[in-house]
């Protein structure tokens, strides 16, 4: 197998394979090698391998030293942060939740071990839409790094990154561009810029100035991303997130060849990495119906937005804002398309989730009332038409939302 390889990789399953030899397979002397194996694998997207390693250490850790141990903690903690690589949030839950509990008890409320675990699990409500509940324990996790004296070290680094992809995805646009510029300067410092989280900075570096309208810079940063996580590996699910936003950032651009190239690349390596029904190739899927539908190439944007919407509820559910977004944008096209009963349900739906996830007040909640405005006149309900523009005016006016790009998120082991 190629994969074997892999120096890295190759060298720790010789040394655990040694290792075995020389005592029962549930000694719990094994968890340095298992969790080396492990990070291993990962590095180089080998994520479901990397969870039965991940398994075995929870295992024995909760063998050897009970399951109300630090020791036990970490392990549910790493085998948590393995399930968010793989967007499966809802069965990282339950184990950040129980890591946390055994710190906090074990620990105090406020050591800087707890405030990992609060970090970790912000980033994944972040990533579930959760936005009050992601930002609530973000900013008691770098409380507690900043009391300790830790806001300028490794930890704050990561919560602060959180912070970029929480402002982003709730309209505070230039809070996350500048919270973005001070985790760039922070990881030349801390890591070097060849280090792989480098391409992660690179990349939400590029998403805060996309949504700030500086799409050439976006493209260099992203660009440069791409080319360093390549050198870790061809075949990273993180690269399929990077070439998606280079091709969001195309079509900001209108380079449409490029945009679908970059697309067509992501859903490739997606697919060929994690599976046809992955949110990654569902987001693909999605940025393909958004170029054809500017294009007005209706059936193949019909056809690649139906395609993102199945995938995406299939993996997080029909209430998550990612599926919204697609509603709203399949909406859109529909209503240029005089199908007004077809587009205003999309709208519906789209509101109720982005109320839910996002609040009233947010730019894609004016966004889609301004839309239900134009629908319900089209249809002929001017007193709902109405009701939906006063409202959308009392929101602020006119919507400013930028949708697209991905920004990731930084999980402390």
């Amino acid at each position: 197998m190629a994969e074997l390889e892999k120096p890295d990789i190759a060298e720790v399953r010789r040394q655990l394979a040694e290792a075995e030899a020389k005592t029962s397979a549930a000694d719990p002397g094994l968890v340095p090698m298992l969790n080396a194996m492990a990070k291993a694998l990962a590095d180089h997207g080998r994520l479901d391998e990397a969870q039965t390693n991940l398994d075995r250490v929870l295992t024995l850790q909760m063998t050897a030293t009970g399951p109300d141990s630090l020791e036990t903690a970490a392990a549910l903690n790493s085998l948590a942060i393995n399930h968010c690589l793989q967007y499966r949030y809802y069965e990282a839950i339950p184990l950040f939740e129980r890591a946390l509990e055994i710190r906090r008890n074990l620990l105090g409320q406020g050591h800087p071990e707890v405030a990992r675990l609060l970090n970790n699990i912000g980033s994944l409500y972040t990533s579930l839409g959760e936005y009050q509940r992601s930002e609530e324990y973000l900013d008691q996790a770098l409380t507690i790094y900043q009391t300790h004296g830790l806001g300028d070290g490794e930890s704050a680094f990561k919560a602060l990154n959180n912070l970029t992809g929480l402002y982003k995805e709730t309209g505070r646009n230039g809070k996350a561009e500048e919270t973005a510029r001070r985790v760039f300067e922070m990881a030349g410092r801390l890591f070097g810029q060849e280090h792989p989280v480098f391409a992660t900075v690179l990349n939400n570096l590029a998403e805060a100035c996309a949504v700030n309208h500086k799409e050439a810079q976006a493209q260099e940063l992203v660009l440069q991303g791409i080319a360093l996580k390549r050198k870790q590996s061809e075949d990273h699910p993180e690269l399929a997130v990077y070439l998606n936003n280079l091709a969001d950032i195309y079509q900001r651009q209108d380079m449409f060849v490029e945009a679908e190239a970059a697309y067509r690349e992501a859903m490739g390596l997606g697919t060929r990495v994690l599976g046809h029904s992955h949110p990654l190739v569902g987001l693909s899927h999605l940025g393909l119906g958004s170029m054809f539908a500017l294009g007005q190439d209706v059936a193949r944007a019909e056809a690649e937005y139906q395609a993102a919407m199945r995938i995406l509820e299939r993996a997080w559910g029909p209430d998550h804002p990612d599926v919204a977004m697609i509603q709203y944008q399949y909406g859109n096209m529909l209503l240029d398309e005089n199908k007004l009963e077809q587009a205003e349900s999309l709208f519906q739906s789209a509101l109720r989730t982005l109320e839910r996830a996002y609040g009233q007040r947010h730019p894609k909640v004016r966004d889609v009332l301004g839309k239900l405005s134009q629908s319900a006149l089209e249809l002929g309900k001017a007193d709902e038409a109405m009701a939906y523009l006063r409202r959308m005016q009392e929101l602020g006016g006119a919507a400013q939302a930028e949708s697209g790009g991905h920004t990731e998120t930084a999980h402390e082991a």
